[in-house]
């Protein structure tokens, strides 16, 4: 089936959009939170230590980034930092030691046994560690690897911590003194023993200046105190502070005294010690915990939970200093009732909020908000509740704060509607006046340790107490809490819906207030920790990992995982906003998520899947389209788009048709679409809404039949009068009943296959379209949907009666909803044709073509042409309908020409034409005659590329319409110039197939990846439609296709897109304009993976009417720079500079950017009109009556106005593009427009004259948009292809246009071809100077993918040469920078392909550099890794012992002899043995095709040493083989093998390789030499199997030469045996059951008589022992003595010993057979009783791998057949061959894989199934049964099926009759794969009782596959799915049938009266019996009733009338029914006949 629609959709996050992204949008904070420490480096590198980790800064504090390496994912929480006087940085957690040698770039665990509670750290001087915990502490002498035991029992907490430079410790505490320790802290005192103020209830913080005289400074209640560390008193330091109190802290950094005292919120600072202080500054309110300063000025403090703030002004002033320290942990998240502002309470007082939706957030913590919040709610009036310390409202969005209670709230709170309730305690506290007041209940049941109360609907209240995690309900209005059942991690509520999660993996939902539960569990793949619920559907869980958070939409029984921002981020709150859709109608929820170590989440897009679409129906069809429409739910409408699955001919394949875009919603809630097909095929449809959360279930499903195709025979162009009626019920616009209205002469006429283009169908009944395309097709009308009407149902086509009928209904996206029908009768008559309207065109010097309109009713038409005005006129052509071109050619030039026309019919003719006239002459361009002048299509431009890698330029035009108005997508062609020259192919790109609702704007060609191919970017507009890029996939014109959506690309009108390396990574990016004022899109190619939006700069967020943008490097800096040229009226081009670091500048300074204002520019080309090296521009105007505009570049950045002049002529510019047309050197110019195209021809100067002559190109009446010009049939001349602007009367196709310009001495050309590779590859904004001596000019050109409006010239750069001959300088320079120079080219008139390469060839050598062996020789080889040519005048230099000895030799490059890309030379003399050779090369001794030179060889970088030849003679190894032929088993010790080894030289190695004769891989031992050449190796029993042993030897030599023995093949010692170990043990039986398959596998037998073999058995006697072979042909069984009396190697006897036996053979040989030599075995045609003959093991299957007709081993075990692989030592079996053939029998070793059936399941959806089935009667098993399924089976016998084996004693097997085969059955069944299957078999059987038949229904699968088995006898079915076993009495049923499929039971019916066996049977509680009726009668009356052993009635089953079917009974066994036998009666009559079955049951307790 062809794929009409085929779309690939990108999902869409943030601003990247590529595969795979996340959904969630990081907001910029909040930042800061639980800083503690600060630490300045060196530089601007600053570190911080968090509750979050470390922060490091190296832009002074600007910025922080999260440092991980080296650092425990568990080690979050770090107190405190510290630097040594090395740079050497600490950090401490709660229990363990960091550090860091590179300025915390990363960082090592020190200790390696834990301290618990680290808080603060000093470095003394000698390196010691001093660690205060809470009030211990610790010391470290090894740099933190491990701390002693605890030096000082602080007692209270430890607040400060200092080590003075003399290694005194000081320790102050909160309420007791400060303390110093000696003695590396093992003596402790009191520090100082007078002047400290008495001890209070104070904390006390301490700073140290270390510099002399080390003094300690500590901050009291009353004060700064000082005390040198060396005195003994303290005094007061307060001098000029006036503050009676003091609480705060006190720092010493760069020598100031810093004091914060939080009493008054002031910073006091010092510079004399305490002397005096400076006046105080104002600082917020907090304890600052930590300080330091960058200069006198630069300080930053550490407002502990508020993190980091910097002042630059000495602490005058502050500022926060947080941006990225992710250290907030925000219980909770609140958002605005605006949904704007975001809330989090902060982690100390007030809160952070955002005023931007997390854009920027602000502290909030003065004034009514300074306190601290323990959470917030929002009510249900939409004020706020904060409370904590007190208890706060706003009712404005939080703009401002009343109190309205001063108690404390700090317990969890909740609110239902405007009511407030909390605990404390045990009491619940309500508030109904916004906490002002409250009412306290004592509620008992509870404990009070609560951490979560929530409220429902009624004002139930639901708390969980922490301590247990239970659960209790306090009902509205009671005293008495109830405990919930199970216990909560976390509990939620939705309305009055209770959600507990009960464990990490389950979750119990109530709907009844926790009466009753049930429970969804889930896997622990998604096991959580926490929940939120926005319905009973849509649950959100943070997983128990951090980063993962999980959303279910469907009541948590499948989740999706959403990764967060952050790895270490954990939720703690959600809040979700309810945003109107998109597209309107509806409501998507977004999510707010609050983690810590993370930063606020915001979720991209809604996460809510849609509704799922429903009623899809099927509206019409014809024989390749169908219209479908379904409904959608309009309530809420949410779906982004619909996904229109589609499967061919069944419904189990389906896969994506299409994905309908960009939805907005209509008042009826349907959606209808066109689906395609192929004639005469089904296809199967579901669609479904996808929106970013995911997918809605499916429709229901629709089946289209599509019909097959007729030939319509409506008459084209005829006349008929229709007759247009508005449905029942509907009323027609501005009518009255009966809503009908008539019209004659409407025309028919016909478009493509089968379609019909109607004028009016209308009528004037309804008020939208009335022009449509139809579609007939055998019969059926479909009306093809015109954006306004879609068929309501097919109409029907009469051609005998010559009536149409029309059903037609509006579109669901049209109010009000209307249905009419239109009747169409064909009228007798037409009218006679209209009038024809002509025109004609100078074609070429010969050809003028004639085009006219399509004609009302003509028939055909008659040119006529004169040769004077008056005539006379003579006919040309009679042209059919519906041609409307002719060419009149083999005209005489300079002749003139009139020309008229007429339409005719059967009716009569029409008046002839208006007369044209036209003078013909030689023309500049001529159309081409090729495919594309088919094409009508309206094109907004045209884009040359070689779009499939031939060479040959291709056409992509971006069409909006076509001639009938209806939008299409871009068209395509293939230049055939390889095969094909001057032609086009239209190609068809799948993914664009139903891209028809956008218009597209520009097709960017260029290479998008890199990958040598080149892709296209499509700018479209329309409603809500995204540009595409599309990845060509292989040059085979398929293409990957990535929507691209940003977040301002919607409703955009006229746009243009241009192609840059703005960044200059080597990858083209995208820049598009908007023309709807939005912003601009800067689109950043991610390494050829996506685009990435870049919205900043003003050249994105500057906005206008962007129709036309270009990129150029206008001031030849080597950036392409932008430039956009805004349609509005009026309007200033905006330039904008590339900076070269990836970012813009406005440009200003020329009156082209500031001062010009121009009307509407539509086109803009960019050329070096004047070749003065810099780019020019022309700008054209769409206005026909504004002047276009030419500006001339000065070079130094500002443009001169060139006015006047032909090219500034008004032209309504709608394309152009610069191009030299003559190839004279200079560029001309072309413009497409509304008045006609027109060619402007430059003098050389710049100065251009309009070419005056009009023909068919620049005709006044050719209205072309784009225009772009390519050399497509590479003869050196530029040709032009205009596209279409619009539909005419007279409509013309796109034409392409060929430069008729002839080669010549003065029109040389060049072509380049640029490739890049540090550059894009496309060599987008390469830059190509072409410079000529003769004449002398230089130009230049810039390879870009766009030239003016919607259009895009060739990549490859075009150079009219003129009368040049010779290139002086070609010179490239690359995007990258790079620029290369060829110089004196003379390869002109052709094109030239340039890969970018500025280096030069690279050389390998050999011998190679550092060889340390290089051979003796003459000769060195230098490998170029490229084409290079040797340099003349240029050597190589060889010298020979040292670097600085004098060369040997001297040869110039240029003499060496050339194979590829190797250069030979050949010395003067051979090198020397054992010698050091220096040889060096002249820098440019060679040059590559871009003359790039090679770089010097010093003689160090090109050195090697020689040594001798190598030595080439073998060792020789001596071994005579036959003195170990054998050895007997079990031969003990001190065996020996003894061989000889010699060599010229010395032999390194002799070694023994061994293995046993089934082993894979030789053992190696080395031999032990002895003396002279003599070596002996070891002969043990582990080298041997009951084969042997194989061996060979091998002798190597200092050389390496190798010599093996034997050379080939190996050594064999055999084993040979005797009575010990020859034993055959038979064990003892004497039933069929006993029976064993016995073989003899020795060589050098005593005998093969039995009677000597076997002599422990006896004289033959029947009743102690038999001996059985089997014959086949004909089959019978022989028995020893009278059928055979000996055996034979490779055959199987079956072997019965009553008393069992021991027989041993005497002597024997084990075979010689081995690997390389295999024992054959020849089958004959049927069952073969084969034998092991080896003394191991035999791989069967292995033996027939690869062989066909051959099965496998079936083995005899406890008197059942079973399937065999290996036959072990004495054993064997059955196997059968079709025919008679060979087979060797391998033996196994460890490779022995051989033939498996393991590649089958029993899962009975697989394409390969197997079902074993056993048989058991009597003690008897059968277990070869079974059937199947596979794509490689027969139906006759293959390798998949199995045969039974000749039975020994008895039958009992399952037969397939196959009467095909000649075995006529087969025991287990495989069949081709197939959807249903079914098999009959028979039970043969000669044993007595009843059968079971057995299977495993387990291991069938979970699918909807159905098997049953029907017992044919007594028409029993059993679903084998829900049964294991079948027991039945083989006497009664003896035939069965097999169903596999689907909804079996409709298909399996009885086929008489037939009582099933009772099952169980004994049975013991319930007993079940089974019976079918019939279809030979519609009712029959049953009696089944149950009778004891004495025929007494016991139970009545059934007693009814009942019909045809199978029916199941089930007799439960009471009490009261006793041991014994019973009977079931089964009596069944029905027309006078009657019937009685019986069958009887034990009933065993």
């Amino acid at each position: 089936m062809k794929r009409f629609f085929s779309t690939t959709v990108l999902i869409f996050s943030g601003i990247i959009f590529s595969f795979g992204q996340g959904i969630w949008t990081a907001a910029n904070g909040p930042f800061g939170g639980n800083v503690n420490d600060v630490v300045y480096l060196t530089g601007d590198v600053m570190l911080a230590a968090s509750a979050g980790g470390i922060y490091r800064s190296t832009d002074n504090g600007s910025s922080w980034a999260r440092v991980t390496s080296g650092i425990n994912q568990f080690d979050v929480s770090f107190t405190d930092l510290e630097v040594d006087a090395a740079g050497k940085v600490y950090a401490i957690t709660y229990s363990y030691l960091y550090t860091s040698n590179d300025s915390g770039t990363s960082w090592t665990k020190a200790n390696t046994t834990q301290f618990f509670g680290g808080r603060i750290l000093k470095v003394a001087p000698d390196g010691d560690l001093y660690l205060a915990t809470d009030n211990q502490v610790l010391r470290s002498s090894n740099g933190g690897v491990s701390f002693a035991n605890t030096l000082y029992v602080a007692g209270n907490y430890i607040t400060g911590l200092q080590v003075s430079a003399l290694e005194s410790v000081f320790v102050a505490r909160q309420n007791q003194s400060i303390q110093k320790g000696t003695n590396n802290g093992t003596s402790w005192s009191d520090a100082g023993s007078s002047g400290f103020p008495a001890i209070a209830n104070h904390t006390y913080r301490i700073a140290l200046d270390n510099a002399s005289p080390n003094n300690l400074y500590a901050l009291t209640e009353v004060g700064p105190y000082k005390l040198s560390t060396t005195g003994s008193a303290w005094t007061s330091v307060k001098s000029n502070l006036a503050e009676t109190n003091f609480y705060g802290n006190i720092f010493y950094s760069s020598g100031n005294l810093i004091l914060f005292n939080n009493d008054v919120s002031k910073m006091f600072t010092s510079t004399d010690g305490g002397a005096t202080w400076s006046s105080g500054k104002d600082y917020f309110r907090s304890e600052i915990i930590a300080f330091t300063s960058k200069s006198a000025t630069e300080f930053f403090k550490i407002r502990g939970t508020y993190g980091v703030y910097k002042s630059v002004d000495a602490g005058i002033s502050w500022n926060s200093a947080n941006s990225g320290i992710r250290a907030v942990n925000p219980r909770s998240l609140l958002i605005t009732p605006n949904n704007n502002r975001l809330l989090i309470p902060a982690n100390d007082k007030g809160y952070q909020i955002s005023l931007d939706d997390g854009g920027t957030w602000d502290l909030v913590s003065s004034g009514t908000t300074d306190r601290y919040i323990a959470g917030m709610l929002k009510l249900a009036d939409n004020s706020i509740i904060a409370h904590g310390e007190g208890l706060i409202r706003s009712g404005n969005d939080a703009t401002s704060w009343t109190v309205q209670n001063t108690n404390g709230f700090y317990s969890p709170m909740a609110v239902s509607g405007n009511v407030l309730y909390t605990l404390q305690g045990t009491n619940l506290m309500v508030s109904t006046n916004y906490g002002v007041n409250w009412t306290s209940t004592a509620i008992s049941g509870i404990s009070g340790n609560y951490d979560k109360i929530l409220v429902d609907n009624s004002g139930n209240a639901y708390i969980r107490e922490w301590s247990d995690n239970r659960v209790y309900k306090i009902p509205n209005g009671s005293s008495t809490a109830t405990q919930l059942s199970p216990n909560a991690n976390d509990f939620t509520l939705v309305g009055n819906t209770l959600f507990i999660l009960s464990s990490s993996t389950a979750m119990q939902k109530s709907i009844d207030g926790g009466s009753s539960f049930t429970q969804t569990t889930w896997s622990t793949n998604n096991a959580a920790t926490k929940i939120w619920a926005y319905s009973d559907k849509d649950i959100f869980a943070m997983r128990n990992q951090n980063g993962k958070f999980q959303i279910s939409n469907d009541g948590g029984s499948s989740w999706t995982t959403r990764d967060l921002v952050h790895t270490d981020a954990f939720v703690n709150d959600v809040k979700w906003v309810e945003k109107n859709h998109l597209t309107g109608g509806g409501k998507d929820l977004f999510l707010y998520l609050a983690p810590n170590s993370s930063v606020v989440h915001k979720s991209t897009n809604g996460v809510i899947p849609p509704k799922a679409p429903s009623n899809l129906t099927l509206k019409g069809t014809t024989y390749n389209q169908a219209t479908i429409i379904w409904d959608f739910d309009i309530t809420n409408f949410n779906t982004e788009s619909f996904v229109i699955e589609s499967s061919e001919g069944n419904n189990t394949s389906y896969s994506e048709y299409t994905e309908l875009n960009y939805l907005y919603p209509n008042t009826l809630g349907k959606w209808d679409f066109p689906i395609g097909g192929e004639p005469g095929t089904q296809l199967y449809v579901k669609v479904k809404g996808v929106n970013s959360a995911g997918s809605s279930p499916y429709s229901n499903e629709l089946v289209i039949n599509f019909p097959a195709q007729c030939t319509s025979d409506i008459p084209d162009n005829r006349s008929w009068t229709a007759v247009a009626t508005a449905d029942p019920g509907f009323t027609a616009t501005g009518s009255s009943p009966p809503f009908i209205n008539t019209a004659a002469s409407i025309r028919l006429r016909a478009g493509t296959v089968n379609t019909f283009d109607i004028d009016d169908y209308l009528l004037g009944i309804d008020n939208t379209n009335n022009n449509a395309i139809i579609d007939e097709n055998c019969g059926q009308i479909y009306l093809a949907q015109n954006g306004y009407h879609l068929t309501s149902s097919n109409g029907t086509w009469d051609p005998i009666t010559g009536k149409l009928i029309l059903k037609w209904e509006t579109t669901p996206f049209y109010d009000p909803y209307f249905k009419g029908t239109t009747e169409f009768t064909l009228n007798a008559s037409d009218p006679v044709p209209n009038t024809p309207d002509i025109q004609i065109y100078l074609y070429s010097g010969t050809e003028v073509l004639i085009n006219w309109g399509q004609t009302n009713f003509a028939s055909d038409f008659t040119l006529q042409r004169a040769t004077n005005a008056g005539g006379p006129y003579t006919t040309v052509a009679n042209i059919t309908y519906p041609s409307v071109f002719y060419l009149d050619k083999n005209l005489t030039t300079g002749a003139t020409y009139y020309y008229r026309l007429l339409a005719n019919n059967a009716t009569g003719s029409s008046a002839p034409s208006s007369v044209k006239s036209i003078q013909v002459q030689n023309v500049l361009f001529r159309p081409v005659e090729n495919d594309i002048q088919l094409n009508f299509e309206n094109q907004q431009g045209v884009s040359w590329g070689d779009l499939d890698g031939d060479g040959w330029e291709d056409i992509a035009s971006p069409s909006f319409v076509n001639n009938a108005g209806q939008s299409v997508p871009p068209v395509f062609y293939k230049n055939l110039g390889a095969t094909n020259p001057g032609q086009f192919e239209r190609k068809t790109i799948a993914v664009l197939a139903n891209e028809n609702t956008a218009v597209s704007r520009m097709i960017n060609i260029f290479d998008f990846n890199n990958d040598g191919k080149l892709d296209m970017y499509i700018a479209r507009s329309g409603t809500l439609v995204s540009d595409l890029l599309l990845i060509n996939n292989d040059n085979d014109w398929t293409f990957t296709k990535t929507i691209v959506p940003t977040t301002d690309n919607y409703l955009t009108g006229f746009r243009g897109s241009a192609v840059l390396d703005y960044n200059k990574d080597g990858y083209a990016d995208i820049f598009a304009g908007q023309d709807n004022s939005n912003r601009a899109i800067l689109l950043r190619n991610n390494n050829g993976s996506s685009l990435v939006d870049e919205p900043i700069g003003t050249v994105v967020q500057d906005v206008g009417l962007e129709r036309t943008i270009s990129t150029i490097d206008f001031d030849n800096d080597n950036d392409l720079d932008i430039f956009i040229f805004d349609y509005a009226n009026p309007a200033k081009v905006r330039g904008y500079k590339n900076n070269g670091d990836g970012t813009f500048t406005k440009i200003t300074g020329s009156p082209l950017f500031d001062s010009d204002l121009i009307i509407n520019m539509r086109t803009a080309s960019w050329g070096d009109i004047d070749n003065d090296g810099d780019f020019d521009l022309y700008i054209g105007t769409q206005p026909s009556s504004i002047a276009n505009r030419l500006y001339v570049n000065n070079g130094n950045g500002t443009f001169t106005s060139a006015s006047g002049g032909d090219i500034t002529q008004v032209s309504a510019a709608y394309g152009s593009t610069f191009g030299d047309i003559d190839n004279d050197g200079d560029l001309d110019l072309v413009s497409a427009g509304f008045l006609s195209n027109i060619i402007f021809l430059n003098d050389g100067t710049g100065n251009f004259t309009k070419y005056a002559q009009e023909e068919m190109l620049t005709h006044p009446d050719i209205f072309s948009i784009g225009i772009a010009m390519c050399d497509f049939d590479r003869d050196g001349f530029l040709d032009i292809y205009p596209s279409k602007g619009q539909t005419n009367a007279i409509d013309l196709p796109n034409l392409l246009y060929k430069n008729t310009l002839n080669p010549s001495g003065s029109r040389h050309w060049l072509e380049v071809k640029l490739v890049g590779t540090a550059s894009n590859r496309s060599a987008i904004g390469a830059k190509v100077k072409v410079v000529t001596s003769s004449p002398s000019r230089t130009q230049i050109r810039e390879i870009s993918a766009r030239t003016g409006y919607g259009s895009a010239n060739s990549l490859i750069a075009h150079f009219g040469l003129g009368s040049a001959t010779i290139i002086s300088q070609l010179i490239i320079t690359w995007p990258s920078g790079a620029v290369q120079t060829l110089n004196n080219l003379t390869t002109i008139d052709q094109v030239l392909t340039i890969e970018e390469d500025v280096a030069g060839p690279t050389f390998t050598f050999n011998p190679s550099h550092n060889s340390t062996s290089a051979p003796i020789g003459n000769k060195l080889d230098i490998t170029l890794n490229e084409n290079a040519t040797p340099v003349a005048g240029k050597f190589i230099t060889i010298r020979k012992t040292s670097v600085g000895s004098t060369p040997i030799q001297t040869i110039a490059v240029t003499a060496g002899t050339v194979n590829g890309n190797t250069f030979s030379y050949t010395l003067s003399a051979s090198t020397e043995y054992e010698k050091d050779y220096f040889i060096s090369i002249d820098a440019g001794a060679f040059v590559d095709k871009y003359q790039n030179g090679s770089l010097a060889v010093a003689p160090t970088e090109w050195t090697f040493k020689t040594e001798e030849a190598p030595d080439l003679t073998f060792p020789i190894i001596t071994f005579n083989p036959n003195d170990y032929i054998s050895l007997p088993k079990g031969f003990g010790t001190g065996n020996k093998i003894v061989a000889l080894a010699s060599d010229n030289k010395s032999v390194t190695s002799f070694s023994m390789y061994y293995r046993k004769v089934t082993a894979t891989q030789y053992n190696q031992v080395f031999g032990s030499f002895t003396s002279g050449s003599s070596y002996e190796y070891p002969l043990l029993e582990s080298f041997f199997d009951d084969m042997g042993m194989e061996f060979y030897f091998e002798a190597k030599d200092a050389a390496g030469n190798t010599t093996r023995s034997p050379a080939t093949g190996n050594y064999r010692i055999i084993l040979e045996f005797d009575d010990t170990n020859t034993t055959l043990s038979i064990a003892s039986g004497a039933g069929a059951n006993n029976y064993q398959i016995r073989s003899v596998p020795f060589e050098n037998l005593p005998s093969n008589e039995i009677s000597v073999l076997f002599d422990e058995l006896g004289q033959p006697d029947g009743t102690k022992y038999r001996i059985l072979r089997y014959k086949n042909n004909p089959e019978s069984w022989l028995e020893y003595p009278n059928g055979f009396n000996s055996v034979a190697r490779g055959e199987g006897y079956f072997m019965l010993v009553r008393e069992g036996a021991n027989i041993k053979f005497g002597s024997a040989s084990a075979p010689t057979n081995s690997q390389g030599n295999l024992f054959t075995i020849n089958l004959v045609a049927g069952w073969n009783l084969i034998g092991n003959p080896y003394t191991v093991t035999a791989s069967w299957n292995e033996s027939i791998a690869g062989l066909t007709g051959v099965g496998g081993l079936k083995a005899y075990q406890n008197g059942a057949y079973v399937d065999g692989n290996d036959m072990p030592i004495f054993s064997g079996g059955f196997v059968f061959a079709d025919v008679a053939q060979p087979v060797s029998v391998k033996l196994k070793t460890s490779l022995t894989g051989g033939r498996s059936k393991s590649e089958f399941t029993s899962e009975l959806n697989q394409q390969k199934w197997i079902v074993p089935i056993k048989l058991e009667q009597a003690g008897s098993e059968f277990l070869l049964g079974g059937i199947g399924m596979h794509p490689m089976s027969k139906v006759t016998y293959d390798d998949f099926d199995d045969l039974t084996p000749p039975a020994i004693n008895g039958r009992l097997e399952l037969a397939f009759k196959h009467p095909e085969h000649f075995m006529k059955v087969f025991s287990k069944d495989v069949v081709p794969t197939a959807d249903n299957g079914e098999w009959t078999f028979s039970i043969i059987s000669d044993k007595e009782g009843l059968a079971t038949l057995s299977w495993d229904p387990m291991k069938f699968g979970d699918n909807s596959k159905e098997l049953m088995l029907f017992d044919l006898a007594i028409q029993k079915v059993v679903d084998m799915r829900q049964s294991n076993a079948y027991v039945f009495d083989p006497k009664a049923s003896t035939e069965f049938k097999l169903y596999f499929g689907e909804d079996l039971q409709s298909k399996i019916l009885p086929n008489g009266v037939g009582l099933a066996y009772p099952v169980p049977n004994p049975a013991r509680e319930t007993s079940t019996i089974s019976f079918t009726l019939s279809e030979q009668s519609s009712t029959y009356q049953v009696g089944l009733e149950v009778y004891d052993m004495m025929g007494r009635f016991v139970k009545r089953l059934e007693k009814n009338t009942l019909g045809p079917g199978f029916y199941t009974y089930r007799w439960d066994l009471d009490k009261d029914v006793a041991n014994g036998l019973y009977t079931y009666r089964l009596s069944v009559s029905s027309n006078g006949n009657s019937v009685t079955h019986a069958r009887k049951v034990v009933v065993n307790r």
